[in-house]
């Protein structure tokens, strides 16, 4: 996952360059267009790597708050069994002494 969006970028900046090879029409349209569009899309292909960037810190912390919400659901399971076994060794005990 550390490399997904360093090999993203290489990919895209390899197919933008290459793209005269694929589609003349693409190309031309390319070309045509003015050098502050390409600084525009470098821009916007940035921006989505850091968001992919963050999206990933974002998704790996939620894991380990997720993995804590199951561990103290796991102890109140276990604390909710054990009560349960008292109040029924409670009520054993109390019907026990009545009918003493």
């Amino acid at each position: 996952m550390d490399t997904i969006a360093s090999r993203l970028a290489a990919a895209t900046l390899i197919t933008t360059r290459h793209l005269s090879h694929v589609h003349p029409l693409a190309a031309a349209q390319l070309a045509g267009q003015p050098a502050g569009s390409a600084k525009m899309a470098l821009a916007v292909l940035i921006l989505f790597i850091a968001m992919v960037a963050a999206i990933k810190s974002t998704v790996r912390g939620l894991s380990g708050l997720l993995s804590m919400l199951f561990e103290l659901l796991r102890a109140l399971a276990s604390m909710a069994s054990i009560m349960s076994i008292l109040v029924v060794a409670m009520g054993a005990v109390v019907i026990l002494l009545l009918h003493h």
